[in-house]
């Protein structure tokens, strides 16, 4: 499953507990592996020791308005230090395995869950938070790619809400791209003066 709403790689925070909530209460009996990022929930963690049971928020630290926090009672599997994700702990949560990254969940390669000696091939579902690359990446163990919109930054509707300098597809009509192109690349001035572009789309020609 690609949580769509939540692409760290197109600069979400990682945060998201939408998806986390849902498969908790509606993947029971599906062994499930997710992440989440949150440096104040490892904070919480770190001195504890694998076995313990504990209860705590996640989620929802760096971005609250897009998905709150989600609270959570589960026990302690593992504790890692690793590059470029920081501080990890896995958390089992009943049928979920839940990896907590301190750094970016930058989950697009199974090597995300591997290094915490989760095995993607004992899962029923694993969570990635990418768009597109992460299908190469697991292609010998995937057998379906679900994308899911649920609430947050990388919602292709926040096209639909955001301010920009000049008409943008799909939310305006748009029919040509070229004039606009030249003009985001040199200056509204720009004119005939870049080496290869006529100052007119051929089909605006009087």
């Amino acid at each position: 499953m690609a949580d769509a709403s939540d692409v760290v790689t197109a600069g979400a925070p990682g945060d998201s507990t939408h998806l986390l909530r849902a498969l908790l209460e509606e993947g029971s009996g599906m062994k499930t592996y997710a992440a989440v990022r949150d440096p104040q929930a490892i904070a919480t963690l770190w001195n504890r020791a694998p076995g313990d049971v504990v209860t705590l928020a996640i989620g929802g630290t760096l971005d609250p308005a897009h998905s709150p926090p989600l609270p959570v009672r589960g026990k302690i599997a593992s504790k890692h230090e690793r590059r470029g994700f920081g501080r990890t702990v896995v958390l089992v949560i009943d049928h979920v395995r839940l990896v907590i990254v301190e750094g970016p969940a930058m989950v697009m390669r199974p090597s995300f869950y591997t290094e915490v000696g989760l095995d993607p091939w004992r899962a029923d579902i694993v969570v990635v938070k990418n768009f597109f690359p992460f299908l190469m990446f697991f292609l010998p163990y995937n057998r379906k790619t679900i994308f899911v919109r649920t609430r947050g930054t990388t919602d292709f509707d926040a096209a639909f809400s955001l301010s920009f300098d000049g008409p943008m597809h799909p939310r305006d009509q748009v029919d040509d791209w070229r004039l606009r192109d030249r003009e985001r690349r040199f200056g509204p001035d720009s004119g005939a003066s870049v080496p290869g572009l006529p100052a007119t789309p051929p089909h605006l020609v009087p």
